[in-house]
């Protein structure tokens, strides 16, 4: 199955380069095989700080779509991912962002670099335990934002590991209750209004410091997965 999909994957992404356009060639977006085609795209290097190096990466901008995905058909046009990052490079659906907003800082820039970062440091690593990662990498980063990342992950926290974004929602809020209240999930927002955002960067940073050792001591190039 997977040789086969690989052949499909290459010949439809040669298919479209032939044709002008550029696409991601049938990769997944959460369970489900998605198809992004646009036919413009601007190369970019952006320097950025992450809790525990500064990284300089490579963005590449995407423009003119003609497909955002089965998200953005699924909810006529209200949502669809806004990027990726791979073993080379980050991808950006650059009107999902104001470029010199915090969230373009924060949820995509950030986010995708923690990523970048760890597919070089934990190869083997898994999707969940990443976006655990890039998800206390996002916290740590954030200033006006910090709130609102906070509401989105008790909203959409799961404890399955079969999703990994929700999972991770869930053991960041797990870890992040443990340390800031001496409790296990704490899911009153009004609560988290109540903390310094300096406390809440400082513990998200401490946790990934935490992860990243476990990672290291579970011998870093081999681990699958910490998270349960």
């Amino acid at each position: 199955r997977d040789t086969i999909m690989a052949s499909l994957q290459k010949y439809l992404t040669e298919s479209i380069i032939d044709r002008g356009y550029f696409t991601n060639a049938l990769n997944s977006t959460g369970a489900y095989l998605d198809l992004f085609l646009w036919q413009k795209q601007q190369d970019s290097i952006f320097t950025v700080q992450l809790p525990e190096s500064e990284i300089d990466v490579h963005v590449v901008l995407m423009d003119d779509f003609l497909s955002i995905g089965w998200t953005e058909y699924a909810t006529m046009g209200k949502h669809y991912a806004g990027g990726w990052a791979n073993r080379r490079a980050l991808y950006c659906v650059r009107k999902a962002y104001d470029l010199s907003g915090e969230a373009f800082r924060v949820s995509y820039l950030t986010h995708e670099s923690q990523h970048f970062s760890d597919y070089k440091n934990f190869p083997a690593l898994e999707q969940p335990d990443l976006e655990y990662r890039a998800k206390l990498a996002e916290l740590h980063a954030a200033e006006e934002t910090g709130l609102r990342l906070i509401k989105n992950f008790i909203l959409n926290a799961k404890h399955d590991r079969s999703y990994a974004h929700p999972f991770a929602n869930y053991h960041v809020m797990r870890d992040l209750s443990k340390e800031i209240f001496n409790q296990d999930f704490v899911d009153d927002a009004e609560k988290w209004t109540q903390i310094p955002v300096e406390r809440i960067r400082d513990v998200s940073r401490t946790l990934l410091a935490g992860h990243t050792r476990a990672l290291h001591a579970a011998v870093a190039d081999q681990v699958r997965a910490y998270l349960q």
